[in-house]
């Protein structure tokens, strides 16, 4: 792999110095990648200023109505719980494509938690191939690669960031909770993210 072609640093050979020792890790490799196109749409929920926790639940509400779901048309699309949302199929937005909105009284329990609007509209497509070539020396970071990882970041915490509390990008399970004094609690939080290395994520 050429300096000349990518921005990751040549690692000089292993080390000769010191005392090996044993590290234990959770990598996991990422054995394949998607080589078609992902769709990037960006939704601006309104009234601005909720946290993600609620514009997840927001979303959640808008996915299970019968608008969301002739919108989505079948379509898994991922929320980053703030503005983006991707999507490996296009999605319409309107007649012309420009924009759609939606309205979602969002359902706590028997009673509403509010409505919110949402609008939509397409932002451009994330070409997932070139994140390979990357990885393989083949081709400079871009912006499009750098969306391609955001894309992976988002879709492996999808899924527990709707399930479970997160604060910031980790999220976290009362499963083994310990109590505190004055009624506090500790619980376990995981952090999740996908991150490049060579030839591989």
């Amino acid at each position: 792999m050429s300096q000349n072609l990518t921005q990751l640093v040549m690692r000089p050979g292993p080390g000769k110095a010191g005392k090996p020792v044993r590290v234990r890790s959770n990598f996991f490799e990422v054995t394949s990648l998607p080589s078609q196109n992902v769709q990037h749409l960006n939704v601006q929920i309104m009234p601005d200023g909720a946290p993600p926790a609620v514009l997840r639940k927001v979303w959640q509400c808008f996915e299970d109505s019968p608008n969301g779901q002739s919108f989505l048309n079948g379509t898994k699309a991922i929320f980053d719980g703030r503005a983006n949302i991707f999507s490996p199929k296009p999605l319409k937005c309107g007649d012309d494509n420009g924009g759609i909105s939606f309205e979602v009284d969002l359902q706590e329990g028997k009673r509403s938690g509010g409505i919110f609007k949402l609008n939509i509209k397409p932002v451009g497509a994330v070409n997932m191939a070139e994140l390979q070539l990357f990885l393989d020396g083949k081709s400079s970071i871009t912006n499009n690669c750098l969306t391609a990882i955001m894309v992976l970041d988002v879709l492996i915490r999808h899924v527990p960031s709707m399930q479970y509390s997160t604060v910031g990008r980790s999220f976290f399970t009362p499963q083994d909770k310990r109590p505190l004094p004055n009624g506090a609690e500790v619980w376990q939080g995981f952090y999740q993210s996908a991150r490049p290395t060579q030839g591989k994520l």
